[in-house]
């Protein structure tokens, strides 16, 4: 038998249908046998109030039928009424001791004990059916005194648990709410990193006569994460087809999802941005170059990259029942990290001011990059790099939605006829022409950052530094920095994209710490719980725009409210990215010249959240 103490922590073994200790006040009235009538040793002992407080009619009437005492008033609850609400919680948090030996008997209690309980098991059952039974039974008194449960599978004891309510239960009692309730208040529902606990509480959440969405929805989610261990699990076949094919749709989406990331993130490769754009050039050369920087940076943080399986292991602080999948490297964990780098990069690289307009009326492109006051001038795109025909067809390629701000700061802009001829370089003291160029450069790149705006807040990251030190440690000369900027831009933003694809956890789930595998499904077209049919919800819907590029805004105009009242930034949108708008419905769209912006309404619905 087993015990589900909540909390995530794992299952445990149980033999306790004698004296339980979880069971047993020192200070009750009340002796409970799991037997019939002359049974020697009692397996509960608990305060008669807590019966009384359950409103039962079949257990109050047991209770009076068990009187140790003649003429013996009937028990008293408390008189403001609290006492039913918080059954058994007055010695829930104390020790409870079995009785001082094996020899203890009913005599032991003369003079404590007012009342005795029998609960035999109906004749005729089998081994497995009585002890079940019994289970049952206990499984009552640990409700009413918040103890844990017991029993072979979760989803049976959960299930009897419900069919004995009804039958102790006065007919107006939420029996399937008063289970819940237990069950959040126990953290049963924190089914983390473990695959039998997960699918058993799937199980009873979907019954009929239960249909609780949200731990449906808590339990799927996890499910997903661990697919590969849920399948082998005894109770995965009682799950009803279409949940089974729920569960596999959503892990197959997701599993590439994250398959199509690690094959980009595994070499940082991104050439197909700029396949269509000339493959040679200083913006592509500086793309290339950071590529190459990444890559030996994150060699540097992890020991090797991707990741070695030890190296994963150093940095898992959790040990499960699940693994992701063994040839998967890209874990949740690893995603996070990724994604609180490249957050911070994009933090402090991003031109706050730029944002998409976009016109249905507009013949030609639809979508272009604006300056966000529209009083100065500004072009996104150059012969070289012609920035927004390069990140509209990636976006599309994928489906992805735009990044709200889609450009890079430039630092100046360095002409070539401003460089010495490159023979002439090394000749030139460093205190000469070159040095003031290379002071130039670097105070270019320096400028052209958001460290004044981010402040204080701004916490080091040591992606951020090793970017700062490798732009600035480039010859000067070699390259123009506005150019060069613009080259890396392009990487990045790709690498932002397929990192907000992976890194945003279903909006609903819970009790995410420590989780190595993914908890993002997606179901497109399918609402969740099933038995909602069209009033249901869908999952995943969105989730690319609730990653870091999306909400930064949020926390840009936190951090600027010392600084008086900023107008909201970045547009709203919930579509695929491409020609059509963004806007969620996708038949709505702005005038002519009109720039998307993030409604107030948006930013409290998700804060609500």
């Amino acid at each position: 038998m087993k015990r589900w103490l909540g909390g995530g922590r794992p299952v445990g073994k149980w033999n306790k249908l004698r004296k339980d200790p979880e069971l047993w006040d020192p200070n009750g009235d009340v002796l409970i046998f799991l037997g019939r009538k002359g049974q020697k040793l009692p397996s509960f002992r608990l305060s008669s109030h807590i019966i009384e407080a359950t409103g039962s009619r079949p257990l109050i009437t047991m209770l009076r039928e068990g009187s140790t005492e003649e003429d013996i008033p009937p028990p008293l609850s408390p008189g403001d009424g609290s006492y039913g609400a918080t059954l058994g919680r007055g010695f829930a948090d104390e020790p409870l001791t079995p009785p001082a030996s094996e020899g203890t008997s009913i005599g032991d209690f003369e003079g404590q004990i007012s009342y005795e309980m029998y609960f035999p098991s109906p004749r005729n059952l089998g081994r497995i059916e009585e002890l079940r039974h019994q289970i049952t039974t206990r499984n009552v008194f640990a409700l009413l005194c918040h103890a844990s449960i017991v029993g072979l599978s979760l989803q049976q004891a959960l299930s009897d648990l419900h069919v004995r309510l009804d039958t102790y239960m006065p007919p107006y009692n939420d029996n399937v709410g008063q289970i819940v309730r237990y069950i959040r208040s126990r953290a049963l529902d924190d089914v983390r990193c473990s695959p039998a606990t997960a699918v058993s509480l799937l199980i009873w959440a979907e019954g009929k006569d239960v249909r609780w969405a949200d731990g449906w929805r808590q339990c799927f989610t996890h499910c997903t994460g661990m697919f590969p261990s849920v399948e082998t699990c005894k109770d995965y076949k009682s799950l009803t087809p279409i949940s089974r094919a729920l569960l596999e749709k959503a892990s197959l989406e997701m599993q590439d999802r994250v398959n199509a990331a690690e094959e980009r993130l595994a070499g940082f490769e991104y050439d197909d941005m700029w396949t269509h754009y000339g493959e040679a050039g200083q913006a592509r050369g500086a793309a290339e170059r950071l590529r190459e920087m990444l890559y030996c940076h994150y060699q540097q943080v992890y020991g090797s990259w991707p990741p070695s399986p030890l190296a994963r292991s150093r940095n898992q602080s959790v040990t499960s029942e699940t693994s992701t999948e063994e040839d998967t490297w890209l874990t949740r964990s690893l995603v996070r990290a990724l994604q609180k780098d490249f957050g911070a990069l994009y933090d402090f690289l991003v031109n706050r001011d730029i944002i998409w307009d976009v016109s249905e009326a507009r013949s030609g492109r639809k979508w272009m990059m604006v300056t966000e006051n529209r009083n100065s001038m500004f072009e996104a795109d150059t012969d070289e790099v012609p920035m927004t025909d390069m990140l509209i067809e990636f976006d599309n390629k994928h489906r992805f939605p735009h990044i709200p701000h889609p450009y890079p700061l430039l630092p100046e802009s360095i002409s070539p006829l401003e460089m010495p001829p490159r023979g002439k370089r090394s000749e030139t003291p460093s205190g000469g022409r070159v040095g003031a160029l290379e002071r130039r450069v670097q105070l270019a790149y320096t400028e052209s950052t958001n460290i004044f705006k981010l402040r204080s807040e701004f916490a080091a990251n040591k992606l951020v530094e090793a970017f700062q030190r490798f732009e600035k440690s480039g010859r000067a000369g070699d390259v123009d920095p506005a150019r060069a900027r613009r080259g890396r831009w392009v990487l990045i933003y790709g690498i932002l994209q397929t990192l907000a694809s992976v890194s945003v956890d279903d909006e609903m789930v819970l009790h995410t710490d420590r989780v190595e595998y993914h908890l993002s499904p997606r179901l497109a077209g399918a609402r969740i719980p099933p038995w909602k049919g069209g009033e249901g919800d869908r999952i995943g819907e969105g989730a690319h725009e609730r990653s870091y590029c999306w909400v930064a805004d949020e926390k840009w105009e936190t951090d600027e409210d010392d600084d008086g009242p900023r107008e909201v930034r970045g547009w709203r949108g919930t579509g695929a990215a491409g020609d059509a708008s963004p806007v969620l419905g996708g038949s709505l769209s702005p005038g002519p010249g009109t720039p998307w912006r993030k409604s107030p309404e948006t930013r409290g619905a998700r804060e609500e959240r």
